[in-house]
């Protein structure tokens, strides 16, 4: 019979551990491997037993490593991640400062006109009401074109606009002069409207200037959004005059709040920033 060749055995060796191959092949094996010495080198390599510790140990490694880069990986994406939300936050915080006036601003068509006077002085009162609760008020001096700031203007207008309330936030019942002036939840609001507004041309605290600029309101708006504005007075318009008791209410509220000279009008000056009740 030819000789066997050494590769075909080797094949034959997993065979004939695991017992699963003929008596015939086992034979052949048996007897290769009784003259080759290659083959009988290799075949006592199959009867050891595996080392398992160092198997273990060596899975253990591997796994270890592969932990820790994926741990790197995380983390990077963890600081990634982070600095995007960071980004997101800041961006969320200066887009808030600049649109947060104009957010849940009641519109003009829930806004109604119920009362509305001349006060002796030429000022406007008026009162607002509203379908829902509101929260805050905004307001500000007589509206004259930049070019005009420190120059006499006789077409300024006044505009106001109400907010209801935004989410998870807290208001007090504070009611005074501002940009915006938290007032409570309430239905209706009074303001009177200053319809002149003198003062130097640098800062409205320093009367030492003689050479005052005048401002005088033509038109006072509701302004709901820069298309959603309601008329609430307007120069030429036949308004009653304020009751008596009216005109005491709102010169002993002036009496007790006002501190400021340049609001009044002594020495000359006079601001226009409308006040509420």
């Amino acid at each position: 019979m030819n000789k066997i060749p050494c590769n075909v055995i080797r094949d034959l060796l997993v065979l004939h551990e695991d017992n699963v191959c003929s008596e015939e092949s086992r034979q052949i094996i048996e007897e290769h491997i009784a003259e080759c010495e290659e083959c009988k080198e290799l075949y006592e390599k199959t009867k050891k037993e595996l080392p398992v510790k160092d198997a273990l140990d060596e899975s253990m490694e591997i796994l270890s490593e592969a932990f820790k880069k994926l741990q790197r990986k995380l983390t990077t994406k963890r600081v990634i991640l982070g600095g995007l939300i960071t980004l997101s936050i800041l961006a969320a915080y200066i887009a808030w400062g600049f649109l947060q006036d104009w957010i849940n601003i009641v519109p003009s068509k829930d806004v109604q006109v119920t009362e509305l006077y001349e006060l002796e002085n030429g000022d406007i009162y008026c009162t607002l009401q509203t379908e829902k609760p509101f929260f805050s008020i905004a307001m500000q001096q007589i509206i004259v074109p930049e070019e005009y700031r420190t120059k006499d203007y006789d077409k300024g207008i006044h505009e106001i606009y109400l907010q209801y309330p935004f989410p998870f936030a807290t208001y007090g019942n504070g009611i005074g002069t501002g940009h915006i002036q938290p007032t409570g939840k309430r239905n209706t609001i009074s303001l009177v409207f200053p319809l002149e507004d003198r003062q130097p041309p640098g800062t409205v605290y320093d009367s030492s200037d003689p050479n005052f600029r005048t401002h005088t309101c033509k038109t006072i708006y509701y302004n709901g959004s820069s298309d959603d504005k309601l008329v609430i007075w307007e120069e030429g318009w036949d308004v009653e005059p304020a009751p008596k008791a009216l005109e005491e209410k709102i010169a002993q509220y002036m009496e007790e709040w006002d501190p400021w000279d340049f609001f009044s009008g002594e020495n000359g000056t006079r601001s226009s920033y409308p006040y509420c009740f």
